[in-house]
């Protein structure tokens, strides 16, 4: 079904079925990394830090009690992560056809 979809609008727009897909594909994981990037720097200046190893270090130095960013820090961690996969697929599709991320 989703071929047919792509098939029909990539005539009616005039628009190679490959590039439909490729614009679409980057719109996606560029507007991902944008609402993972927010959700990263909110908790980011809600402590002060720039990272999660920022995080880390203000905990152990007793900075931050552990209880209290508990769930912002394995919270942080699976965005930092996500960040990264959604990073590597844009550098993939970016190398497609050659063409360098932003």
């Amino acid at each position: 079904m989703a071929h047919e979809v792509i098939r029909d609008l990539s005539r009616r727009l005039g628009v190679p079925e490959d590039e439909l897909v490729r614009r679409g594909l980057r719109a996606y994981l560029e507007e991902e990394l944008r609402k993972v990037r927010a959700r990263i720097n909110a908790i980011c200046v809600k402590y002060g830090v720039r990272s999660l190893e920022e995080l880390d270090e203000k905990i152990n130095r007793g900075e931050v009690a552990e209880s209290d960013a508990f769930e912002d820090f394995a919270r942080l961690d699976h965005l930092e992560a996500l960040r990264r996969r959604l990073e590597e697929a844009l550098e993939i599709l970016g190398q497609g056809r050659g063409e360098r991320t932003r």
